[in-house]
């Protein structure tokens, strides 16, 4: 690998900046038309469950109940997204997805060492996405009844009204457009010089061909 001189790179670099310059501007551009006009804002409400015992049940919650929930957690967060539990909202809220479809819309995860479930709901319209989220837990409760014979779902908090995008920060997005410009000219910049083999310089001569300069021709500037 041929070694680099590196104050030599540097005002090769220096006297090229306006690559670098133009580089980013474009990628910024092309950036910046992407985020603010062609990428779809997309918006989240959440809701969450919590597993209790039954709301008749006058006996002391236990230990032992909780280890049961926690147990039935992982079980329970993929009942939510069951087929039979999505085809009920969709009929519930008319909506035109199919039940893969809205399962593509819904994140279920699950708070470590609790007997609590997040329900995450996606959506380019903030209204359905909040209106979904809070329609899933009434049927997966109904569903859980009916399998198991227990009413232990309920309802932590309800979903909110999103105001913002959660898949767009124009600050962040624009910081990382300057910064991929400017990798990208100063990476172009530095395969042309590793590339360019033209003398520059009379050092070049004695460094690269090793033959001895014996004098210069100056450069004259007119006027």
């Amino acid at each position: 690998m041929e070694e680099i001189n590196l104050m030599e790179f540097f005002n090769y670099y220096l006297a090229r900046i306006g690559y670098v310059i133009a580089t980013i501007l474009v990628v910024l551009v092309f950036g910046c038309f992407y985020s603010f006009i062609l990428k779809t804002p997309l918006y989240q409400s959440s809701t969450t469950i919590v597993l209790t015992r039954e709301s008749d049940d006058t006996q002391k919650y236990t230990q032992n109940d909780v280890l049961l929930n926690q147990n039935l957690v992982p079980t329970y967060s993929n009942i939510i997204k069951s087929r039979s539990v999505l085809k009920q909202v969709i009929n519930n809220k008319n909506l035109d997805y199919t039940t893969e479809q809205l399962s593509n819309l819904i994140t279920v995860s699950s708070v470590e060492d609790t007997e609590i479930i997040k329900v995450t709901v996606m959506n380019e319209n903030n209204e359905l996405a909040k209106d979904i989220a809070n329609a899933i837990a009434p049927v997966f409760s109904k569903k859980v009844k009916g399998l198991y014979n227990i009413n232990n779902v309920s309802v932590l908090d309800t979903a909110e009204l999103a105001t913002s995008p959660c898949n767009i920060n124009y600050m962040k997005e624009i910081l990382i457009y300057i910064m991929v410009g400017f990798i990208l000219g100063s990476g172009a910049i530095f395969i042309i010089y590793y590339f360019d083999t033209t003398i520059k310089s009379a050092s070049d001569i004695e460094e690269k061909l090793k033959l001895t300069v014996l004098g210069t021709v100056p450069t004259i500037e007119r006027g």
